[in-house]
């Protein structure tokens, strides 16, 4: 199975990727970053934790329940609102 993007060793497997030519300026840039060893994100992984175990909030905030509303508006979104997400041709019921 692959996860991820291509690296440059696929591009020598048939059919698995595109040629050097057919790459995008993006996939050419991609293949020019450095690969992390497991190492690597294995400690960027422990520094992370170390961070947040400094830094966190490690104790629960003594506060009251804090009260919540839940409400239900119908708005009519612009035309280009309604395209952005989707909803183009579509009427909310009323």
């Amino acid at each position: 199975m692959h996860l991820g993007s291509n690296d440059a060793s696929e591009l020598k497997v048939p059919g698995r990727a595109k040629s050097k030519n057919e790459q995008t300026s993006v996939e050419k840039f991609h293949s020019l970053r450095e690969v992390h060893s497991t190492a690597w994100d294995t400690r960027r992984h422990e520094k992370a934790q170390e961070f947040l175990n400094h830094f966190v909030r490690q104790n629960i905030a003594k506060i009251d329940e804090i009260p919540c509303e839940q409400s239900l508006k119908l708005v009519t979104l612009p035309a280009a609102l309604r395209v952005g997400f989707g909803f183009g041709g579509f009427k909310a019921e009323e």
